[in-house]
């Protein structure tokens, strides 16, 4: 199968999804439409009894892992000048015990839940909580995480001034930003949302999927690997990455650095245009810019390919 046939079979299949999607969405939000499995299986996780409903204020040395699971509204992390880590939602109608947030502080981890286990998933995402949920972390301790991972459905997901060596984010339809944010990896996923980010550092590898949704990468990216289907990618880096590994179907690929010992870029586009600053020099599909030293490897169908120099 040639690469004009596969991105064609892509587009159709991406297409069909997000009409079924769609559907299911409008119905369900009509309560028109009732879902057994999703009633039957609900809103569940692991040791749920064991979780406690309702804002806190923890020990913020005893914790070095924040896993939330988060259904719709949006979830901020961000520094504050408290002692404790401090938990609070709001909403904008009155929360009974079983529709707050459920947390449990599991060794050194700190789980945190939408609501409390219910076996009514439609009618927990129909009901329209749209909770805002804000976790605060002492400024001391901002920089003491392992893993941090936020999981939304259609909730923004907002980080700011902290460091962890592991940072998963995924995201349906809400929008995730990132501002001073520093991580060995980076993992991000997102459907129709957009991934924005200023002064990221990200000292292995950023990872970012998404169907729609744009991806804005600014700040020092030493590795970068990028799947989407119409979504454009931005990056804007203080260095020249090692290693750029993008592929899209209809977006288009912008990639700003300063200049640097040499790169090669090897290019796959069907209709897109290709264009770069650097004088490098070689034939179609294969670039060389001086040294060669780092990688890029970009595919595309339609999307243009642009390589610019910082100025």
């Amino acid at each position: 199968m040639n690469r004009k046939t596969s991105a064609v079979i892509r587009i159709i299949c991406w297409s069909i999804i997000a009409v079924a999607l769609i559907a299911v969405l409008i119905l369900g939000l009509n309560k028109r439409w009732h879902f057994t499995p999703f009633q039957t299986g609900g809103w569940s996780y692991p040791e749920s009894s064991k979780y406690t409903a309702g804002p806190a204020k923890l020990p913020a040395d005893k914790i070095k892992n924040i896993n939330v699971d988060w259904l719709d509204g949006s979830v901020t992390l961000t520094t504050a000048d408290t002692d404790k880590l401090t938990v609070n939602e709001t909403s904008r109608q009155k929360l009974s015990a079983d529709k707050q947030l459920h947390y449990y502080l599991k060794d050194d981890t700190l789980l945190i839940q939408y609501r409390g286990a219910t076996k009514n998933l439609i009618s927990t995402f129909s009901n329209g909580l749209s909770k805002k949920l804000e976790i605060q972390i002492p400024k001391k301790y901002a920089a003491s995480f392992r893993e941090i991972v936020v999981d939304g459905v259609s909730s923004d997901l907002s980080l700011e001034n902290l460091k962890a060596e592991k940072l998963y984010l995924d995201s349906v339809s809400g929008d995730i930003t990132l501002k001073n944010i520093k991580t060995d990896t980076l993992t991000a996923d997102t459907t129709s949302g957009s991934l924005d980010s200023t002064a990221l550092i990200v000292t292995t590898s950023a990872v970012t999927n998404t169907t729609s949704g744009s991806v804005s990468l600014e700040g020092t990216i030493n590795d970068i690997q990028h799947d989407s289907v119409s979504g454009d990618l931005r990056v804007l880096s203080d260095i020249c990455p090692q290693k750029i590994q993008a592929d899209t179907t209809s977006g288009s690929i912008l990639i700003n650095i300063p200049d640097n010992p040499g790169f090669t870029l090897d290019y796959d586009t069907v209709s897109g245009d290709i264009h770069t600053d650097f004088p490098a020099t070689g034939s179609d599909s294969h670039l060389t810019y001086e040294s060669g030293q780092n990688h890029f490897r970009i595919e595309t169908t339609s999307g243009d390919i642009t390589v610019r120099k910082n100025q």
